[in-house]
């Protein structure tokens, strides 16, 4: 199973905890939560991703990108 690194927006801090634990229950593995700022990090199966997006109270999902610059 192929994990990518996510950044999930809760913009009501009421429903925080709620929205967390069904996230989990959709594979998502948190890492850091920041209840104060309605933001958590953690890793969540690739094909788990649309559905943690369509999750009621879910602000956003941002997947993790890697850049890398060339050397001459």
């Amino acid at each position: 199973m192929q994990m990518v690194r996510v950044t999930m927006s809760v913009p009501d801090p009421g429903q925080f905890d709620e929205v967390l634990r069904a996230a989990e229950a959709h594979g998502l593995k948190i890492e850091k939560s920041f209840p104060s700022l309605g933001v958590a990090t953690g890793a969540a199966p690739t094909k788990a991703v649309e559905a943690l997006r369509s999750l009621p109270g879910v602000g956003s999902i941002e997947s993790e990108r890697t850049y890398r610059i060339a050397k001459d």
